[in-house]
């Protein structure tokens, strides 16, 4: 096993970047790249699912045991997802005038061998075609529908004078027509900005302009024992997303279009702390550790109306009845937070062992750890110079916006790997 090496200057860099304006990137902590920790015994077997965003490469699976890849896809996108079959998400980008690259795409599924077997890319009989028909995530449901998140160009005087990105959110069946839909600024109202707050948003005073909201996850609330109790805030379906811009994470009721659960945008939020331009909100699946609780990559980078910044990153499971952390993942001491901290993307996933895995997206750092905070495996992408330099988003070419662990009896082209 390699050596670890703590990078000289690491906390002096972390100082004078926390002082910038703009994004902050954090070195990771050890050299080479690749894999670097791997106490199997401790480590839940599987495959893992990510796109590099590195030039020429598309949606990449590695084999945990060796952090060799072992499958690789033509296409990326934001989170490509596995699905028990075989077949993939990836997303296919397009231009659009006034929109970044990593928003605008088609949503495609293509089956284990790269075939295209559907897509969406926004045209509905009798509707205007969106901006961008999708960016950043979906969730194929269990009726067979897909929930997509994405976003177009709104005009809303009550909300801001310029043209705003609005995230939506459609349903749509596999016949391409819309069952579905949410366009966020319909929700403004119920997720409780003052007055000074909202001024700021009609002025576009956020961190992305006109993308007011910054969604950056789009899930449902699964099956789950508070609902089984009796509290319909957690009726299993209902919209569950995140929105990084507003410091906000929401459960929203899909039959009445109401916000029935939230944190933030506000400090303090029951025993939650402030969470600051967080990512992958999810509830924990029935059958793992920690089911039914929520879990949220809490970045800490610069967000919100006003603008806050926390300068380190952690890992933060959630009571949602309750609304208090019950589980909790951040690097100690002030020089390890400085290793800890991806100021954009990321996400962390809760596994059968009780372990967590989580995206360090902006490095390219992907690790797991017990639940005592151990690291037991870890791996960094190689598509890089080295060493790595601070630059402006998105990154160097190595950042990976969302990574998925399998169980490596997932879907049957797994046996074929082995």
């Amino acid at each position: 096993m390699k050596k670890r090496l703590l990078l000289v200057g690491t906390l002096a860099l972390a100082v004078i970047l926390l002082a910038s304006t703009g994004p902050v990137f954090a070195w990771p902590s050890i050299y080479p790249r690749g894999l670097t920790i791997n106490k199997l015994a401790k480590v839940a077997p599987g495959y893992i699912l990510f796109y590099p965003h590195a030039p020429g490469r598309g949606a990449i699976l590695i084999d945990n045991q060796t952090g060799k890849i072992v499958k690789e896809w033509k296409h990326g996108g934001m989170a490509p997802e596995l699905l028990p079959n075989g077949h993939i998400f990836l997303s296919e980008q397009m231009t659009v005038p006034g929109l970044p690259g990593y928003y605008t795409g088609d949503l495609t599924e293509f089956d284990w061998d790269g075939n295209k077997v559907w897509q969406w890319n926004g045209e509905a009989p009798g509707r205007k075609k969106p901006s961008s028909p999708y960016h950043h995530d979906f969730v194929k449901l269990e009726n067979g529908n897909v929930l997509i998140l994405g976003m177009d160009k709104v005009n809303r005087p009550e909300i801001s004078d310029k043209v705003l990105m609005d995230d939506v959110f459609w349903e749509v069946t596999p016949s391409g027509k819309v069952v579905w839909e949410l366009y966020t600024t319909d929700i403004l109202d119920q997720i409780g900005f003052s007055d000074e707050e909202k001024k700021l948003i009609y002025e576009q005073k956020g961190l992305h302009g006109p993308d007011w909201a910054h969604s950056n996850d789009c899930t449902v609330v699964l099956p789950n024992k508070w609902f089984n109790k009796g509290d319909d805030r957690f009726k299993p379906g209902n919209l569950l997303t995140d929105f990084r811009s507003l410091n906000t994470t929401i459960i929203l009721d899909k039959e009445t279009k109401k916000i029935v659960w939230q944190l933030g945008p506000n400090y303090p939020d029951g025993k939650v702390d402030q969470i600051i331009g967080q990512h992958d909100a999810h509830m924990i699946p029935k059958g793992y550790p920690g089911e039914g609780n929520i879990l949220i990559f809490d970045n800490g980078g610069a967000a919100g109306y006003p603008r806050k910044i926390r300068g380190w990153s952690r890992v933060v499971e959630v009571d949602p009845v309750k609304k208090e952390i019950v589980w909790m993942y951040e690097a100690k001491a002030w020089g390890e937070q400085g290793l800890f901290f991806s100021n954009y993307v990321s996400n962390a996933q809760r596994l059968d062992n009780g372990n967590t895995f989580i995206d360090e997206g902006y490095p390219g750092r992907l690790f797991e750890v017990t639940k005592a905070g151990e690291i037991v495996w870890e791996w960094l992408s190689p598509w890089v110079n080295e060493p790595p330099t601070p630059v402006d988003y998105p990154g160097p070419g190595n950042y990976i916006y969302r990574a998925y662990k399998y169980p490596r009896d997932y879907c049957p082209q797994f046996k074929d790997l082995e």
